[in-house]
């Protein structure tokens, strides 16, 4: 089983130049207009069926679907995708004019050990010179998602660089206002 600190280790391995969206958009693009439908949002699943799925596009589509590994994937890896669901996870990058944190002598990496009431896990300074990386997993991101929808996300992630740095940008009012602040 992964540790906290391995899965942040691979969490932190790779960043792309242009971010890593452009992986799928060039696989689409190498598979062709034939292959990969876009600009036709899925209004519905069905996955009643026992061996396909039915989807569904605001245009009226139906496409039914089942994947088939050739050769067979061997019995255990079919058991661990029957078993193990997806994680939710969310990695932001903050870029500011200077590396404040670099100034105080710090690395710029805390791992946040505690409850629920703090939406990010961990930071970690970034590769480029003034950024900075902060990481939410699980129930955190399904909150902070929440959040990001009720436009609170600037309020929250001061209130995570507040805690690197008595002098970040903000801290101060962000500290000020923490006690109205409710995750």
């Amino acid at each position: 089983m992964l540790t906290k600190h391995l899965l942040l280790g691979l969490l932190w391995k790779r960043k792309f130049k242009g971010g890593s969206q452009q992986i799928s958009e060039r696989l689409a693009q190498k598979l062709g207009d034939s292959i990969v439908i876009t600009n036709s949002p899925v209004v519905g699943i069905n996955q009643e069926a026992k061996d396909y799925v039915l989807l569904y596009t605001l245009k009226g589509r139906e496409y039914k679907m089942k994947i088939h590994f050739t050769p067979s994937l061997p019995p255990l890896r079919n058991q661990m995708m029957q078993r193990m669901p997806m994680g939710t996870v969310m990695k932001v990058i903050l870029y500011y004019e200077t590396a404040f944190w670099r100034a105080k002598g710090l690395c710029g990496s805390i791992y946040i050990e505690g409850g629920d009431e703090h939406p990010v896990y961990a930071m970690m300074d970034d590769t480029k010179p003034d950024g900075i990386t902060l990481l939410s997993l699980a129930d955190k991101t399904r909150r902070l998602c929440c959040a990001f929808k009720a436009g609170r996300a600037v309020e929250i992630y001061l209130l995570s660089l507040a805690a690197l740095a008595e002098d970040c940008p903000g801290s101060h009012d962000v500290k000020a206002n923490s006690q109205r602040f409710s995750f």
